[in-house]
């Protein structure tokens, strides 16, 4: 067993260390990102200068906690680069995400952001997509037929997260929602399937994000490069 909270430390520590002066920086949601916030803080004391937005009202929370300079996404015109955590990632940089509840935000912010970092620790790695729970948001009206659909598509349980007895919100004001999935050999079709019911925001399938994955054991990091990265396109999406 690694240890895991040492490990997410180190690898988002490395991906914070990689932002430059004068960048737009997203911020990704959870205790990965929130582990490496700290040194991003000590830096911005030391002079480094960027301007932040968040994916989340949990991680704005923190950051401003920490001193960190934040912003509206609509009142900038460019973002340089996301750091990020993930709940799974396969060897082709496919991932799933949103067990935070942040999922549309985060990749809204992906699909804008220049050059894309997600930190994980090692046990986040998988041979193959699945056999976890897969977030979905859901738009609130006739949710329970949008939940219906998603269970005949991925022919398992979907349970609604709940608070206090009610379906708990996202950020977003829409409802969260999680399918047992078993193994997803292909998720781009997946996300297709799914994002065509009526009433689904969003699916935790990332697929052709990921630019670069940092990855600690709890001792030392490696890197798994995208070969075709934005960096190399021009920053292309």
């Amino acid at each position: 067993m690694i240890d895991a909270e040492r490990a997410k430390r180190l690898a988002a520590e490395a991906a914070f260390d990689r932002v430059t002066d004068g960048m737009y920086l997203a911020l990704g949601t959870g205790s990965t990102v929130e582990a490496g916030l700290p040194r991003l803080a000590a830096r911005v004391r030391e002079g480094l200068r960027i301007t932040c937005v968040s994916s989340s009202e949990r991680t704005v929370r923190m950051a401003a906690s920490l001193g960190l300079p934040l912003v509206d996404l609509d009142t900038i015109e460019r973002v340089d680069m996301l750091v990020d955590g993930a709940d799974q990632v396969a060897p082709d940089l496919a991932m799933i995400k949103g067990r935070g509840g942040a999922l549309t935000r985060e990749k809204k912010l992906a699909s804008i952001a220049g050059h894309r970092i997600y930190a994980i620790d090692s046990e986040k790695q998988v041979p193959v997509l699945g056999n976890t729970w897969l977030p979905v948001e859901l738009l609130p009206y006739g949710w329970r037929f949008t939940v219906a659909a998603i269970r005949r598509t991925i022919g398992a349980e979907v349970r609604v997260r709940e608070q206090d007895g009610a379906p708990l919100r996202s950020d977003n004001g829409n409802y969260l929602a999680d399918g047992r999935v078993g193994t997803v050999a292909e998720p781009a079709r997946l996300e297709r399937t799914l994002r065509a019911i009526p009433g689904v925001i969003e699916t935790g399938l990332f697929v052709g994000f990921a630019d670069l994955v940092i990855v600690s054991d709890g001792t030392s990091t490696a890197e798994r490069q995208n070969p075709v990265s934005r960096l190399e396109r021009g920053g292309a999406p």
